[in-house]
């Protein structure tokens, strides 16, 4: 699939632009496919909106800890400056991966797609983007539709679109009460009269009864609804967009048919586990926890925030079984000249305690009915850098554990920085994005929407209501028809 010939050559002079909106970052990511093959990172940008101390700790060889910037006599850890810092103070425009500010957030994307932009040798215009989304209300609903044709008839396009559409109602119906509504729909197996086929049907093929069963993203309307609004106030069109478990699987399931496999997103804000089981999702919760929270609950020892990071990057394991030696840590309490002294254990404690509520829930719909589907389970996400996670996990579990790796995608000159997997989602939506331009053809390059279907149709539909906006507000004060244009009062 991934060496379809393009239907368009001008296609492929437009870099893939990839846009990560995450618990309360933005990333973002330009590259070219040659061939369909492997990824050429051409740039990256991030913005990450609320304030994180920078961290400059490195370790010392009997286990205390130090901040390089201020280093002590007597080894121990002191308290960093809390002047720098490498993120935005616009911390309310991003919330668990839900945009709350839609101007400040179209703001952003200009910028950090500028910024990216101008990195690239050329300085070539990226008038488009794909999008990857997720937000702590996201969850997988499975929606059966049924058509009765009454006889046997050719499955049209018509019908499909049809059947699509009455999912996303029924979602809208189901989960009224949640106010909940569709974020991405697959279809994961088609019923023609006794015939199950997993492809998507084709106008070739007749059929007197449909059955079509669909897995749903969904969530509530302000993930996509912001997303929309964001990207109408600037001249950056979508693409396409997609939940961030659907790039992800693509960036570290090789084989997808035959996969069986769980996969968990250490998020700052949010974690998400979800199951991919032979081409398809079977299972996705988000828990609004994540790496921050542990990050205050080692804080809560007494520490300051940046050293509660600091503790957390180097010493925090999340099993005493990826430690060989129980060293004391020596900190300095917040507000107080005296010390803090914890071994590594007491530090593991804290951790493993939080990563129980995080993942408690989880484990438990594995031992009752999920569990047979899976045979391996990949971490992923900024927070799966936590040392000791894996041994944590295959004790809990009794499963493999590892790392998923998406840096095979990339080529081979690729800088290593971009093996960490908090790019796993962009990789993701990278070779997505070159597999649906070669599936589908070129960018939205126009304001004709006759031709538009999905989010960039809803894309074309927001920015035309915001000129409206834009446009009415000139007329209140331009029209000569206004009566309070010729008022005296």
């Amino acid at each position: 699939m991934r060496k379809q010939k393009p239907k368009r050559g001008a296609l492929y002079s437009v870099p893939l632009v990839a846009i990560d909106i995450g618990s309360y970052s933005i990333k973002a990511m330009a590259a070219t496919c040659p061939q369909g093959e492997t990824l050429h990172i051409l740039a990256s940008e991030e913005i990450v909106l609320n304030k994180k101390p920078h961290d400059s700790t490195q370790g010392s060889a009997d286990g205390t800890m130090q901040d390089s910037t201020q280093g002590s006599a007597d080894g121990t850890m002191h308290d960093s400056p809390q002047g720098s810092t490498d993120g935005t103070s616009q911390d309310k425009v991003v919330s668990h991966g839900i945009i709350k500010n839609s101007s400040e957030m179209s703001s952003l994307l200009r910028t950090i797609l500028n910024d990216m932009s101008n990195s690239i040798e050329g300085a070539p215009k990226l008038p488009s983007a794909f999008v990857t989304i997720g937000g702590k209300t996201m969850r997988l609903a499975r929606i059966p539709v049924k058509r009765m044709l009454g006889r046997r008839l050719p499955v049209s396009e018509s019908i499909i679109e049809g059947m699509e559409q009455e999912c996303r109602s029924k979602v809208e119906r189901d989960f009224k009460k949640y106010n909940y509504t569709t974020l991405e729909i697959e279809p994961i197996e088609f019923l023609l009269d006794n015939q199950i086929q997993y492809e998507r049907p084709t106008p070739q093929q007749k059929a007197k009864y449909i059955e079509a069963t669909y897995m749903a993203f969904v969530g509530i309307p302000d993930i996509s609804e912001q997303v929309l609004g964001s990207f109408a106030r600037t001249s950056i069109n979508i693409e396409q967009i997609w939940a961030r478990p659907t790039v992800q699987a693509y960036a570290i399931i090789e084989n997808r048919q035959e996969a069986e496999y769980a996969i968990i997103d250490f998020g700052d804000q949010t974690t998400t586990c979800f199951i991919y089981y032979h081409g398809h999702f079977m299972y996705c919760k988000t828990i609004p926890l994540g790496g921050a929270h542990i990050t205050r609950d080692i804080e809560q020892c007494g520490i300051s925030e940046s050293n509660a990071r600091k503790v957390k990057h180097h010493y925090a394991y999340a099993s005493t079984k990826a430690f060989e030696k129980d060293l004391k840590i020596v900190m300095p309490l917040q507000n107080s000249d005296k010390k803090l002294v914890m071994r590594l254990s007491e530090i593991s404690e804290v951790v493993v305690a939080r990563l129980d509520e995080i993942l408690n829930r989880f484990f438990q719909d594995l031992d009752e009915e999920y569990k047979k589907y899976i045979s391996k389970i990949f971490i992923t996400g900024g927070g799966a850098k936590l040392k000791g996670l894996p041994e944590y996990l295959t004790q809990k579990t009794g499963m493999p554990v590892e790392f998923g790796k998406h840096y095979d995608w990339l080529y081979e000159q690729t800088p290593k920085e971009y093996e960490d997997p908090k790019y796993t989602a962009l990789v993701g939506t990278l070779l997505m994005a070159d597999e649906y331009r070669r599936t589908n053809g070129s960018y939205l390059t126009s304001d004709d929407t006759s031709q538009l279907t999905g989010w960039r149709l809803a894309l074309a539909e927001m920015k035309k209501r915001f000129a409206m906006m834009q446009q009415g507000v000139i007329d209140f004060f331009e029209s000569n028809d206004n009566p309070k244009k010729n008022s005296n009062t």
